[in-house]
């Protein structure tokens, strides 16, 4: 069974469902709108004392545009007095000017992750006219005062050639790392999945081959991504087959997975939920109950824990799959999102055979 920590080691606070851009693939399904029943200033300024007594180490604050909220470095200074906390923002990019990336700098914030999807064509196609230019200034402006943003760039069918370019372009200006990330179909994103989607395996293979030739080109940049886990795994097994003479044993769901576990997220209206993808499991709201109570004795995230003693040999559509010894049968999300079930099939797997997957199309 999975490791259950005494209170989460991470925190992903959702400070906003707001947003300035209305990308069509958003898995929040952000708007401009105003949001009602979010937690104000003081609810959160609250919250975060008790996160101080927690030790919460790692926090991290996300949207919707965090930049939207007004009262913004009056919470990042409230988290800032105590330096246990490892503070991340992960934002658009758009609304980051010279004023704000020096107030960053002035509370040490370091960690930032700005979404770019591609050179500038490709991306204010997908989020806007003008957007690409507005977040070369912010990256430009974090620069200037010594911060070094990482980059998100999420893989789809329209922008994966830009991969290669916006490699090159981002490490000219001094940025040593960026994060390609599969589509997830959550959100807007939804119903719109199938026509956005890398084509398996193809498209997939173009995609690592330029990950790989660019971490040539680039020896001190840094290239994350999971978007070959299920291309390579056949490779993985066979080598693991040879390793182990003994044998493999079956893994267990949710394996690799720390939702419930040893993180989880804060909604915006204060629900506290596994991770964004569960978001029909609340475990409570930090409004009416304390935080580590919720993570003690919440049925709901128990649920999730519980999928851990889930052998895959035990689950229908992976107890058959050889691959079972090295897959813990993917995200328990995109498994609830597609089929309304915590132990399906994951959405994005390619191996299975007589159900529909988007990337077996």
């Amino acid at each position: 069974m999975t490791y259950v920590a005494r209170a989460p080691y991470s925190i992903r606070i959702i400070l906003t469902n707001k947003c300035n851009l209305h990308c069509d693939f958003c898995l929040a399904n952000a708007s401009e709108k105003d949001k009602i029943n979010e937690l104000d200033t003081w609810e959160w300024l609250d919250f975060f004392e008790r996160l101080k007594e927690l030790y919460i180490f790692d926090i991290s604050f996300s949207g919707g545009e965090i930049f939207l909220r007004d009262d913004l470095f009056l919470l990042l200074n409230k988290l800032r007095e105590n330096a246990r906390h490892r503070i991340s923002l992960l934002t658009n990019g758009t609304l980051i000017t010279e004023e704000i990336a020096k107030h960053l700098k002035q509370i040490n914030i370091r960690r930032i992750h700005i979404s770019l999807d591609g050179l500038e064509k490709k991306h204010d196609e997908l989020r806007g006219r003008g957007t690409f230019q507005r977040i070369v200034k912010g990256i430009q402006s974090l620069n200037y005062v010594g911060i070094k943003p990482s980059i998100s760039f999420t893989a789809m069918r329209s922008n994966y050639m830009d991969l290669g370019p916006l490699i090159d372009f981002i490490a000219s200006m001094g940025i040593s790392a960026i994060q390609v990330n599969s589509l997830i179909p959550e959100g807007r994103c939804i119903n719109i999945y199938n026509n956005l989607a890398l084509k398996y395996p193809d498209q997939i293979l173009e995609v690592l081959k330029v990950i790989e030739n660019k971490q040539k080109e680039h020896k001190d940049f840094k290239i994350f991504s999971e978007i070959g886990f299920y291309y390579y795994l056949p490779q993985h097994y066979s080598y693991l087959q040879k390793s182990f003479k003994t044998g493999l044993r079956t893994k267990h769901l949710k394996g690799g997975c720390g939702a419930a576990s040893t993180c989880c997220v804060i909604t915006p209206n204060g629900n506290v939920i596994p991770c964004e993808g569960l978001s029909d499991f609340v475990g409570g709201n930090i409004r009416e109950q304390d935080l580590l109570d919720i993570w003690n004795d919440s049925v709901e995230l128990k649920k999730i824990r519980d999928l851990s003693r889930i052998s895959l040999d035990q689950v229908l559509y992976c107890k058959d799959c050889q691959y079972n010894v090295i897959c813990d049968g993917g995200c328990r999300a995109l498994a609830y999102i597609k089929h309304n079930d915590l132990t399906a099939p994951n959405s994005l797997c390619p191996f299975l055979e007589n159900i529909h997957f988007p990337l077996n199309e």
